[in-house]
């Protein structure tokens, strides 16, 4: 009885699962079967998508899904580990379309990341005169703290 019970509930769970989730949840019995963990490099015949993540990312990507694996065991939730499968394909499917990567390549290329006009600013009001030596010594005349400072004008703020 307790058998038809155990089926009855490996059943409903099993209707819940995605198809990615539940190959991989296939692989992970296999390997048990087998009485030998499953290797990262697993993960490509079940995901051939993975190979376009670096070997960092795949260990990532294995460890985010193992963890995801184990908490949904725990909790009967499997949805934290269709979101990362789906995240990771995501991303590899964009890090493998050559003309998307080029795409964003070209687009933060452009991005001036530094404010020339400011910079070209602080060059024409600098004065090499002042030496760091110098600003030193008049800071150091400076009573107090400038912590103390900060933390009193934040005290009459609030």
């Amino acid at each position: 009885m307790a058998s038809i019970d155990l089926r009855t509930e490996a059943k409903q769970i099993v209707d819940g699962l995605s198809d990615e989730t539940l190959s991989i949840a296939v692989g992970l019995l296999t390997a048990l079967k087998a009485q030998k963990p499953m290797e990262r490099a697993d993960l490509l015949s079940v995901y051939p998508w993975a190979r376009h993540l670096a070997d960092a990312e795949r260990d990532e990507f294995f460890d985010e899904l193992a963890s995801a694996t184990k908490q949904a065991r725990i909790s009967g939730d499997w949805s934290a580990v269709d979101e990362a499968i789906d995240a990771w394909r995501e991303t590899a499917e964009i890090l493998g379309d050559k003309e998307t990567m080029a795409d964003i390549t070209e687009a933060e290329n452009e991005i001036d990341w530094l404010d020339t006009e400011y910079m070209e600013e602080a060059r024409r009001d600098a004065d090499d005169s002042i030496t760091l030596e110098s600003v030193r010594k008049a800071l150091a005349k400076i009573p107090g703290s400038m912590s103390d400072l900060i933390i009193s004008e934040r005290e009459d703020r609030f």
